[in-house]
Protein backbone atom coordinates (compact mmCIF):
# COMPACT_ATOMS: atom_id res chain seq x y z
CA UNK A 1 0.00 0.00 0.00
CA UNK A 2 3.10 2.35 0.35
CA UNK A 3 3.88 2.12 -3.53
CA UNK A 4 -0.17 3.27 -3.72
CA UNK A 5 0.05 6.04 -2.17
CA UNK A 6 3.12 7.19 -4.16
CA UNK A 7 1.84 6.36 -7.61
CA UNK A 8 -1.21 8.49 -6.51
CA UNK A 9 0.72 11.06 -5.28
CA UNK A 10 2.63 11.42 -8.46
CA UNK A 11 -0.34 11.07 -10.61
CA UNK A 12 -1.93 13.67 -8.84
CA UNK A 13 1.43 16.09 -9.01
CA UNK A 14 1.46 15.40 -12.62
CA UNK A 15 -2.49 16.18 -13.58
CA UNK A 16 -1.87 19.24 -11.42
CA UNK A 17 0.85 20.41 -13.36
CA UNK A 18 -0.48 19.41 -16.39
CA UNK A 19 -3.78 22.03 -15.53
CA UNK A 20 -1.62 24.87 -14.78
CA UNK A 21 0.36 24.24 -18.28
CA UNK A 22 -2.88 24.10 -19.90
CA UNK A 23 -4.25 27.06 -18.52
CA UNK A 24 -1.05 29.25 -19.04
CA UNK A 25 -1.70 28.48 -22.96
CA UNK A 26 -5.26 28.24 -23.21
CA UNK A 27 -7.07 29.83 -26.08
CA UNK A 28 -8.55 33.19 -25.51
CA UNK A 29 -12.34 33.25 -25.15
CA UNK A 30 -12.49 29.75 -24.09
CA UNK A 31 -14.99 29.79 -21.22
CA UNK A 32 -14.49 26.08 -20.14
CA UNK A 33 -10.62 26.04 -19.68
CA UNK A 34 -10.32 29.56 -18.32
CA UNK A 35 -6.86 30.29 -16.13
CA UNK A 36 -9.39 31.68 -13.17
CA UNK A 37 -10.65 27.94 -12.77
CA UNK A 38 -7.84 25.81 -13.90
CA UNK A 39 -5.17 27.49 -11.99
CA UNK A 40 -6.59 26.58 -8.41
CA UNK A 41 -7.27 22.98 -9.40
CA UNK A 42 -4.40 22.59 -10.46
CA UNK A 43 -2.99 23.49 -7.51
CA UNK A 44 -5.53 21.81 -5.29
CA UNK A 45 -3.84 18.23 -7.42
CA UNK A 46 -0.57 19.21 -6.23
CA UNK A 47 -1.16 20.31 -2.67
CA UNK A 48 -2.96 16.37 -2.73
CA UNK A 49 -0.14 14.96 -4.56
CA UNK A 50 2.09 16.60 -1.94
CA UNK A 51 -0.18 15.39 1.18
CA UNK A 52 -0.22 11.80 -0.27
CA UNK A 53 3.90 12.13 -0.34
CA UNK A 54 3.86 13.22 3.57
CA UNK A 55 1.42 10.90 4.59
CA UNK A 56 3.60 8.46 3.17
CA UNK A 57 6.84 9.53 4.84
CA UNK A 58 5.11 9.35 7.78
CA UNK A 59 4.51 6.07 7.47
CA UNK A 60 0.38 6.39 7.55
CA UNK A 61 -1.73 4.59 4.91
CA UNK A 62 -4.69 6.42 3.42
CA UNK A 63 -7.72 3.91 3.22
CA UNK A 64 -9.65 4.23 0.13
Amino acid sequence: MKYLNIIFGSVYILGGLYALIEGAISIKGNVITSEYFVYPIGLLMIGIGLLFFYLTYKGKEIEL
